[in-house]
């Protein structure tokens, strides 16, 4: 008489595996490799001001395109504001920025500097503006700003309060600083503009009395420059397609 096997002899039968698991699982590892890569491969996109003027209090109905750009405040009511736009149509394709740098650059005659450090704020204005003919009091010559002196916010979108950005770095006034790069991260601004915010431009604002800064506008000298660093496209393309194919293999391979 045959013995008979027990289940537990039985040998389940094997499976051969499956013809993409090599290259899903490689996809996937790729994936893994090219993700960290991406976090750090970037390109850097300079921009040049497509608009930049100064407007004082003290001359509430003149333009000062043309000149240089300022942020003063000297405490006895003389007042500077500068406005600056650039144009970010280069940066659609993008959600938002890694890195977005502000540099205006000091000119050789530069009041009395800012004290030892009285910090400059970067505001975003809310009212769009012409360069040609903005002024203290108007934004094209006629159309009067809500609030003289540029209608501007902060991140708290309240006027005047909590600035996009501030530098604090200390200029001594007269001659001895022309040509020194005075720069503010402006990162969560931009960003902001790309999330949907009407781009109006920035306000360079003095935050307090015996703030006396004077910088190269674009028709004086090395205007506004704006740097933004966003992530290499080709990288991005690639991990798409890395993922798009490992997520379709895995796919096949269940079915």
């Amino acid at each position: 008489m045959k013995a008979s096997r027990s289940s537990s002899d039985r040998s389940l039968p094997s499976r051969a595996p499956h013809p993409h698991g090599w290259f899903c699982a490689t996809a996937v590892s790729l994936g893994i490799v090219l993700a960290a890569a991406t976090a750090q491969a970037q390109i850097t996109i300079p921009l040049n001001a497509t608009a930049d003027t100064r407007i004082l209090v003290n001359f509430p109905t003149n333009n000062g395109n043309g000149g240089p750009l300022a942020a003063y405040n000297d405490g006895t009511g003389n007042v500077q504001n500068s406005l600056i736009l650039f144009d970010l149509s280069s940066l659609v394709p993008y959600n938002q920025v890694k890195q977005a740098t502000l540099t205006l650059t000091l000119d050789s005659f530069n009041f009395q500097g800012n004290g030892g450090g009285v910090p400059t704020y970067i505001y975003q204005v809310t009212t769009p503006w012409t360069e040609s003919s903005v002024t203290w009091d108007t934004t094209d010559g006629s159309t009067p700003w809500t609030t003289p002196g540029g209608d501007m916010v902060g991140t708290s979108e309240t006027s005047l309060t909590a600035p996009f950005a501030s530098n604090s770095t200390a200029v001594p006034g007269g001659n001895v600083v022309d040509g020194q790069s005075f720069t503010f991260d402006v990162t969560n601004l931009v960003n902001s503009w790309l999330a949907g915010m009407p781009n109006d431009g920035m306000a360079v604002v003095p935050s307090a009395a015996h703030t006396a800064l004077e910088f190269y506008s674009n028709d004086t000298g090395p205007g506004p420059t704006l740097s933004v660093d966003v992530p290499e496209p080709n990288t991005y393309a690639a991990l798409a397609s890395l993922v798009a194919l490992g997520v379709a293999l895995r796919r096949k391979q269940v079915a």
